[in-house]
């Protein structure tokens, strides 16, 4: 599975948490001095979402800036980490609207109940609240739960296999598994979920950590210099009942102490049903795990510096015969707890699942779409599957980043024939008079652009309306005989207008610009929106989709042209058949691909799934390549 970043947001936040999410979304972490604790600070202070107002050690620990206790993660914050005391509950109650508790599980089962009283999430990482079960817990932690009535209304946060049938919309506390339950349950799951193992066999599970799993503190047996590699928790070890509640299958789990410092390495045998071959097997894998970007098949088995400071589980499955032997590798500090909490926040809230993970996923590449004509007028439309809420709510589901940008001509056209104004074109660009310009930015960066935006959000696009004239995105060339008419150049190039493009597109926001410019004299100015696509398909490196009322332009025997050269289309253009709206396409196309140097595509916006398609790699409609 490649490490391709999936900027889908998440279905619907939690109601509890959709109104949390309005109060702002600012967090506090407990435990931040330890490793896991660090580690979410980290993923948190890169996850654009969220905002850290608090960090918090032990009350017996001491204020100290993170980027001391931590350099190689908090870089040059200035975020300190105080010592908790409960003088601080009030105004974290009053300020944040998350919490999330590192700690160790006894203080989670008190405080963690105190927040969720005061209407705040929790996400603990302890083991606090991952039974349902008070006796069982007892069992297990060799202590009486505080707080019972919380067990059965925790949500168990096992990102992978949450439960379709479990109703998740009032909780508000959250609970993050065990690193080495989820590196096992994550290997064996496909398989005892899909009833493909031998009943009267038991899966045996023999898994060895790094000693940062023991924590941060002094402890001779977990030192560099006493450890090797030993087991512990023969038979009895705490995680085995977690273990078991998630497979609904009794396993013997072995841990061992490894000497390294992060890390987990999980080899789980098992036998398979009489009738279940190898194919049953990977396919069981194959289907649980297409969509979960941090978990990765491979095709050998994983090492510990495969996964070791990432936020991925890598699974190697090997069949023989009836039988299977299955190795799970995740860190345990991030897939294993920061980065599954941070996962599960995400999710909870409504975010991008993979905000704040950005920097370990190679990005697929941007693509410019350029909306105009009947699919733009269609903005203020309320019906639900109007054309361009059909369009948007398709590009959600592909999962495709992009650009939307946009003109206005027919708003243009209206507000000024409200004012009582008229305006002339000459080949196809509007004559702007500097007396029309405030109807005309109104139109086009506001009320146009707005509704697009207000489209965009509808379909779960966090959007984001902005004009070319921000940054600037690139610098307009003032063309005197269309008035305040603008022109990209070539050395236009903005490197402010770049970094905001990949500013907002790198945290999972969607831009949607408007053709408003900023000319070199610092003057707004209108610019023809075909041409302000290109700048923007120019400054991403992005190929160009111009989007239109017909799939492709024709030939002279009216079939729909494909791929065709820069100096064909320049042919293509000088024929008498290619007139009206398709002569101004093709001229528009011909600009941004000689401008751009990069490939233009006309296609239909009437047929969604055909831009998708065209997204995908699966060319649609008119092409203009390059020479």
């Amino acid at each position: 599975m490649s490490n391709v970043l999936v900027e889908g947001y998440s279905k619907q936040p939690y109601s509890e948490c959709e109104k949390l999410k309005r109060k702002g979304m600012n967090v506090a972490v407990f435990g931040a001095s330890g490793y896991s604790g660090c580690e979410l600070l980290s993923l948190l202070h890169k996850n654009s979402y969220f905002s850290i107002a608090f960090a918090f050690s032990s009350e017996q620990g001491v204020s100290q800036l993170w980027s001391k206790l931590a350099p190689e993660l908090a870089g040059k914050s200035t975020l300190t980490i105080e010592p908790w005391n409960n003088s601080y509950f009030e105004t974290v109650v009053h300020t944040c609207s998350a919490v999330f508790l590192a700690l160790p599980h006894e203080a989670s089962a008190e405080i963690a109940a105190r927040f969720v009283a005061a209407g705040v999430a929790v996400f603990d990482l302890s083991g606090a609240y991952r039974f349902q079960n008070a006796s069982e817990f007892a069992d297990t932690y060799k202590f009486t739960h505080p707080h019972p009535e919380l067990l059965t209304s925790a949500q168990y946060m096992l990102m992978e296999w949450l439960s379709s049938s479990k109703d998740y919309s009032k909780g508000l506390l959250f609970s993050i598994p065990g690193c080495y339950p989820t590196a096992a349950t994550l290997a064996l799951k496909p398989l005892t979920v899909n009833g493909l193992l031998a009943a009267e066999q038991t899966p045996v599970i023999t898994a060895v950590s790094g000693v940062s799993g023991a924590g941060r503190g002094l402890n001779s047996r977990t030192s560099f210099c006493e450890v090797s590699v030993q087991a512990y928790g023969v038979l009895n070890h705490r995680h085995t009942p977690e273990i078991n509640n998630n497979l609904q299958q009794d396993v013997v789990f072995t841990p061992q102490l490894g000497n390294y410092k992060r890390g987990i390495v999980a080899t789980c045998v098992a036998q398979l049903s009489p009738n279940v071959n190898a194919d049953a097997v990977y396919q069981a894998f194959a289907d649980a795990y297409a969509n979960q970007p941090f978990v990765r098949l491979v095709d050998a088995p994983p090492a510990v510096n495969h996964v070791a400071n990432t936020p991925f589980c890598d699974i190697y499955v090997r069949v023989d015969g009836q039988k299977v032997v299955v190795i799970s590798a995740l860190d345990n500090l991030l897939k294993g707890a920061a980065a599954q909490a941070m996962h599960a926040a995400n999710h909870v809230f409504g975010l991008p699942i993979t905000a704040g993970f950005q920097d370990f996923f190679s990005r697929p590449n941007v693509h410019v779409i350029k909306v105009g004509g009947a699919l733009l007028e269609d903005s203020a439309d309320e019906r639900d599957h109007s054309p361009l809420k059909t369009l948007l709510a398709a590009l959600a589901k592909s999962q495709q980043p992009f650009v939307l940008v946009h003109g206005g001509g027919s708003a243009v056209d209206s507000m000024l024939h409200n004012a009582g104004l008229s305006s002339e074109k000459i080949n196809g660009q509007r004559v702007s008079a500097p007396e029309h310009m405030d109807i005309i930015v109104g139109a086009l960066a506001g009320t146009t652009n707005k509704k697009l935006v207000q489209a965009a959000q509808g379909n779960g696009f966090s959007a984001v309306g902005i004009s070319l004239a921000d940054g600037p995105l690139w610098h307009m060339e003032n063309v005197p005989a269309l008035g305040m008419v603008g022109q990209p150049t070539v050395n236009g190039f903005s490197s402010a207008g770049k970094a905001l493009l990949h500013t907002l597109i790198n945290n999972g926001f969607t831009p949607v610009i408007s053709s408003i410019g900023l000319t070199e004299a610092n003057q707004l100015c209108n610019v023809n929106a075909d041409y302000a696509a290109a700048a923007i398909a120019l400054a991403l490196d992005a190929d160009l989709l111009l989007l239109s009322d017909v799939p492709a332009i024709r030939d002279a025997q009216e079939q729909n042209i494909g791929a065709i050269s820069l100096a064909a289309a320049k042919e293509l253009l000088a024929q008498d058949f290619v007139k009206g709206g398709m002569k101004v396409k093709l001229e528009a196309a011909i600009f941004t691909s000689e401008f751009s140097r990069r490939t233009t595509a006309i296609a239909g916006w009437a047929d969604s799934a055909a831009v998708i398609a065209h997204l995908q790699g699966k060319p649609q409609g008119t092409r203009i390549v390059l020479d």
